[in-house]
């Protein structure tokens, strides 16, 4: 979703790309991020990380690596802030523009049942797996964010909005539904006088079933597939119209005359 917004606004977006950004930034190496990458503070595994430190320029001498990670990552966040509108997944980057007029801070949530279908279905795993892995992120982000910010991960009073991605996908589908039903029959009805009842019904039975028929069978496939079910159902609702119109008779001189009224 959050990549979908970038690219819909034309912004940059940082996910790992942020870690990237930081360590570039700090001049620890990007792997060190990746260990410390929103886990939650461990004391054993600090120690043994920190037989690698090495200090931040500006930091002080007795931080630890995951405080130097931290503040490089936090420091990062408010720069590319500066920069311009961006899209920032994660990492307390809430907390660390907390001062920004312009953040606007987003949670993103859905049904446990909704989750675990998504990520058995994109990780391939059975969905008993599937839960284990989100009950033990969770519990990681949870514990980082918490730690860090000292808000509460997850809960209304923490962000400015929190949206539940299951309803989306129902909005969506359903306005995919519309608009290939009936999109292309309403421009038909109001620019092209052949067009007739016929060609209109026949365009809105195959836009709605192609609506189906690309989300269920074709978008599955991936790649160039992948495309969202509005545009397919209305090509198909748009052809199927103007062909049953023309191979049906064409309407009375009455309707003509009262299209040409209206126009």
């Amino acid at each position: 979703m959050g990549i979908r917004v970038s690219k819909e606004l034309g912004i940059p977006f940082y996910d790992k790309e942020l870690l990237q950004e930081a360590a570039k930034k700090s001049g620890l190496c990007e792997k060190i991020f990746e260990n410390f990458d929103e886990r939650p503070k461990s004391l054993l595994y600090s120690i043994a990380m920190d037989s690698y430190m090495f200090a931040l320029p500006g930091a002080g001498a007795g931080d630890s690596l995951e405080q130097q990670v931290y503040l490089a990552t936090f420091n990062t966040i408010r720069h590319l802030a500066e920069q311009g509108p961006c899209v920032i997944i994660g990492r307390c980057a809430d907390y660390a523009l907390a001062d920004n007029p312009n953040l606007l801070s987003i949670f993103i949530h859905a049904p446990m049942d909704v989750r675990i279908a998504r990520v058995a279905k994109r990780q391939n795993l059975t969905p008993e797996k599937a839960r284990q892995l989100i009950l033990k992120t969770d519990k990681r982000r949870a514990s980082y964010y918490e730690y860090y910010s000292s808000q509460k991960w997850g809960t209304v009073e923490s962000y400015d909005f929190c949206l539940d991605s299951s309803v989306f996908g129902i909005v969506s589908f359903a306005w995919a539904g519309f608009g290939g039903s009936f999109g292309a029959v309403v421009l038909c009805a109001l620019f092209w006088k052949r067009c007739n009842w016929q060609g209109a019904l026949a365009g809105m039975l195959c836009g709605g079933l192609m609506v189906f028929v690309w989300k269920y069978i074709v978008s599955p496939l991936g790649g160039v597939f992948g495309i969202y079910e509005l545009l397919p159902a209305f090509l198909v609702s748009l052809a199927v119209c103007a062909v049953v119109s023309l191979v049906t008779p064409a309407p009375t001189e009455d309707i003509l005359a009262e299209f040409d009224a209206a126009k």
